[in-house]
C-alpha cells in the first residue's frame, strides 16, 4: 500500500553487514515491496542482537546437543566465538555506522532530487 514515489531500504543486522546473509536480507525485504516498487537504495549496518533472541537461540541449539538433532557447533549455538560475535555486535550501530547511514541518506536524496 505504499504510495510514495520513492522507497529506500535500510536496516541493522546482528550479523556481518557484508555477508551473503545481509545481502539476502535486503533482497528479501525488496521482494516485500508492492508490485512496481523497487528501492532507490539499500543500506545495512551491524546492530546489536536482542539478548532475548540470543537466549532463545542458545536454548534451541545448546552446546553439544545430546540427541543428535542439531550438530555440535551449530552456527546459532553457544560457543566462545559466538559470545564474542554478540559482544562485538552490541557495540553497533557505532559512529562509523551512523556516518555511513547519513551518507546513504544524502546520496539517496540526491538520486531522487
Amino acid at each position: 500500500k505504499l504510495r510514495n514515489k520513492h522507497v529506500a531500504l535500510f536496516a541493522t543486522l546482528g550479523a556481518n553487514p557484508k555477508s551473503p546473509h545481509a545481502a539476502e536480507s535486503l533482497d528479501k525485504a525488496a521482494e516485500l515491496l508492492p508490485e512496481g516498487k523497487t528501492p532507490v537504495g539499500k543500506f545495512i549496518c551491524q546492530g546489536a542482537v536482542d539478548p532475548k533472541v540470543i537466549e532463545m537461540m542458545y536454548k534451541m541449539y545448546p552446546k553439544g546437543h545430546a540427541h543428535g538433532q542439531f550438530p555440535k557447533g551449530h552456527v546459532h549455538g553457544q560457543s566462545p566465538e559466538r559470545d564474542a560475535l554478540h559482544a562485538q555486535a552490541a557495540t553497533h550501530p557505532d559512529e562509523a555506522d551512523l556516518a555511513a547511514a547519513k551518507k546513504f541518506a544524502e546520496e539517496t536524496m540526491a538520486k531522487i532530487s
